[in-house]
C-alpha cells in the first residue's frame, strides 16, 4: 500500500481537527435551533487511497445489517493518527437503509463505533448536517 504524502496527511489532520472542534463549539449552544436541526452533528464521508467511499458494516437492531459510508467524528487522536467514527444508517424517504447517496433523505445516528487510522485515507467530504436524524412523516414509514 502505497504512503499519502504528508502535506496531503497534514491537510486530512486539519480538516478532521476542525470538524472535530466544529461539533465541540455546538454543545454549549444546545439551543431549540441547535437540536431542531441537529447542527452539532457534521456527517462525513471518507475516501480511500484508492478513491473509494471508506465504509464500515453494523448490525443495528431495527434495520439489520446496514453497509454505510456515512459518519461522525466522535474523537481524533493526532498522536497515533486515528479517528473515532460513529456509523450513520443512510436511509431513503420511507425510512428503509438505501446504499445509493442519490436517494438519500436522512442520516440516523448510532452508537456503533469504529476506530480508524487516518494513513488509511486520503480523502473527506463534509455533507449537510440538516441529514441528521431528519424527521420523517409517520405516514411515510415503510420499513
Amino acid at each position: 500500500m502505497k504512503q499519502i504524502p504528508l502535506q496531503q496527511q497534514n491537510c486530512l489532520n486539519s480538516t478532521l481537527k476542525r470538524v472535530l472542534k466544529e461539533q465541540e463549539f455546538q454543545k454549549p449552544f444546545n439551543t431549540d435551533m441547535v437540536r431542531k436541526n441537529k447542527n452539532k452533528i457534521i456527517p462525513l464521508m471518507l475516501f480511500t487511497k484508492m478513491g473509494k467511499p471508506f465504509s464500515a458494516t453494523i448490525l443495528d437492531k431495527h434495520y439489520g445489517c446496514v453497509v454505510s459510508p456515512f459518519f461522525r467524528i466522535v474523537n481524533f487522536d493526532e498522536k497515533t493518527g486515528c479517528v473515532i467514527l460513529s456509523v450513520l444508517i443512510p436511509i431513503d424517504m420511507e425510512g428503509c437503509p438505501v446504499d445509493l447517496c442519490s436517494d438519500i433523505y436522512s442520516l440516523l445516528t448510532t452508537k456503533e463505533c469504529i476506530t480508524i487510522g487516518i494513513s488509511c485515507l486520503c480523502g473527506v467530504e463534509l455533507l449537510p448536517p440538516c441529514l441528521v436524524n431528519r424527521f420523517i412523516p409517520p405516514d411515510e414509514h415503510k420499513c
